[in-house]
C-alpha cells in the first residue's frame, strides 16, 4: 500500500473499499502513517453532522493503536475494536452503537458533542479522565470499566450494565442512571447532583463521601451499599430500600423518605425493621433527635407488625403457645404505642391523663353508682352560718356570694 501523505488520497482509498474489512486494513496503515505525523482520516468537504465522519462501520479494528486521531463524526456502528489504544482520541458525535470496546484504552478521550455507545460492549474499557459529557450508553455493557475522574455530565446510563464498573472522582451531575444495574461499583466521591437513579438495582455499591444533593432516588434498591459520609440533601428518597446498607454521617433529614422505606411499602417488615435501625444510628450521629425519634418508632412499629405475622403463621402451622405469645407481643407493642407511642410523645401522656380525669375516670364512677360526697349530710345537719349545698356550682356561689358582702 502507497504512503498516505495526503488526506484527498485516504479519502480516496476509504471510498473505494468495498467491505468492512478492507475499511480496518485501510484505517490500520491510516493509523501507522499518523503515529509518524503523515496522516489522518478523512472528512466531507462540508461540515461534518454526527455520524458523518468517516464511514467505520463493521470494522474489525481490535488491537489497533489509533492515538490520537480525530474520529469525531465517524460511524463505528458494529466495529470492533477490542484492546484498541484509543487513547486521547476525539470521537466528538461519532456513532459507537453496539460497537466492541472491550478492554480498549479509552483515556483521555473527548467526546464533546454526546457520542453514541447505544448497545455497546464497553466491558473492561479504560476510560479514565475522558471527556465523556452527554454520551449516550443506553443498553451498553460497562462491567469493570475505568471511568476514574471522568466527566459524565448528562451522560444516559439507561439500562445499562455497570456491575463493578470504576466511577470513583467521576463528574456525574445529571446523569440518568434510570434502571441500570450497579452492583458493587464504585461511585465513591462522585459528583452526582441532580443524577437519576429510579428503579435502579444498586446493591453493594460505593458511595462514601459522594455528592448526591438533590438526585432522584424513588424506588432505587441501595441494599448493603456503602453510604458513609454522603450528602443526600434534598434528595428524593420515597420508597427506597435500605437493608444491610451502612449510613454513617450520611447527610439527610427524615422527611425525605415520605413517612416509609421501601421495605415496609413492599410489607417486607423484617427488611424495614433493619432499614429503621440504621437509619436511627445514622441520624443519632449527626445529633438529629427528631429524625432519631421516628426512625425509633417506625423501627418498633415494624417490629410490632413482625410480631403479628408470627402470630398468624404460627396459628397456621398449629403451634399454638407460639402463637399466642406471639399475640401477647403483639397486644403489648400496641398498648404502648396508643399510650404513648414508645415513649416519644408526651402529648399523647398528656391527653391519656385529661381523659382519664375529664371523661373515663366519672363514667367509670357513674357506672360504680357514684361516690357519697357528703352534700346529703350537710343540708341534714348545718346549723349556724354554714348552709347546705347541693353540689359543687352551689359551693362555689356561696363563697363568690360572701366576698362580694365583704
Amino acid at each position: 500500500m502507497k504512503r498516505l501523505d495526503k488526506q484527498s488520497l485516504a479519502k480516496d482509498l476509504l471510498a473505494s473499499a468495498s467491505s468492512p474489512s478492507e475499511k480496518a486494513e485501510i484505517v490500520r496503515q491510516i493509523a501507522r502513517q499518523h503515529q509518524e505525523g503523515l496522516a489522518r482520516l478523512p472528512f466531507p468537504d462540508r461540515i461534518p453532522t454526527k455520524g458523518d465522519g468517516p464511514d467505520l462501520s463493521g470494522s474489525d479494528l481490535a488491537d489497533v493503536d489509533l492515538r490520537g486521531v480525530d474520529l469525531h463524526c465517524a460511524d463505528l456502528t458494529d466495529s470492533n475494536l477490542t484492546n484498541a489504544n484509543l487513547d486521547g482520541v476525539r470521537f466528538g458525535s461519532a456513532v459507537l452503537t453496539k460497537a466492541t470496546l472491550s478492554g480498549a484504552n479509552l483515556r483521555g478521550c473527548s467526546f464533546y458533542q454526546q457520542a453514541d455507545f447505544e448497545g455497546a460492549d464497553l466491558r473492561g474499557a479504560e476510560m479514565q479522565g475522558a471527556d465523556l459529557c452527554g454520551a449516550n450508553f443506553t443498553g451498553s455493557n460497562l462491567e469493570r470499566a475505568n471511568l476514574q475522574d471522568a466527566s459524565l455530565s448528562m451522560a444516559i446510563f439507561s439500562g445499562a450494565k455497570l456491575a463493578r464498573a470504576d466511577f470513583e472522582g467521576a463528574w456525574l451531575g445529571t446523569a440518568d442512571f434510570r434502571g441500570a444495574g450497579l452492583f458493587e461499583a464504585n461511585l465513591r466521591r462522585t459528583h452526582l447532583v441532580g443524577s437519576h437513579f429510579e428503579g435502579a438495582h444498586i446493591m453493594n455499591a460505593d458511595f462514601r463521601e459522594a455528592d448526591m444533593k438533590s438526585a432522584h432516588l424513588q424506588g432505587a434498591k441501595l441494599d448493603s451499599c456503602r453510604l458513609e459520609g454522603a450528602d443526600l440533601m434534598d434528595a428524593d428518597l420515597k420508597g427506597v430500600s435500605l437493608y444491610r446498607s451502612r449510613l454513617d454521617k450520611t447527610r439527610l433529614q427524615h422527611r425525605q423518605l415520605g413517612g416509609r422505606v421501601g421495605e415496609e411499602v413492599s410489607r417486607s417488615f423484617v427488611l424495614g425493621q433493619y432499614s429503621y435501625l440504621v437509619l436511627k444510628q445514622n441520624f443519632g450521629s449527626l445529633a438529629d433527635n427528631a429524625g432519631e425519634s421516628w426512625a425509633y418508632r417506625r423501627e418498633r412499629r415494624m417490629e410490632k407488625r413482625v410480631a403479628l405475622e408470627s402470630a398468624v403463621t404460627a396459628f397456621r402451622s398449629r403451634k399454638l403457645l407460639m402463637g399466642i405469645m406471639q399475640c401477647f407481643k403483639f397486644c403489648g407493642d400496641l398498648a404502648v404505642e396508643l399510650l404513648c407511642d414508645y415513649g416519644e410523645s408526651v402529648w399523647r401522656v398528656a391527653a391519656w391523663i385529661v381523659a382519664l380525669v375529664l371523661v373515663i375516670g366519672p363514667i367509670g364512677i357513674a357506672l360504680a353508682g357514684g361516690l357519697d360526697t357528703g352534700f346529703a349530710y350537710l343540708r341534714q345537719h348545718a346549723v349556724g352560718p354554714l348552709k347546705p349545698w347541693g353540689s359543687w356550682s352551689d359551693y362555689f356561689q356561696y363563697l363568690r356570694s360572701k366576698r362580694i358582702h365583704q
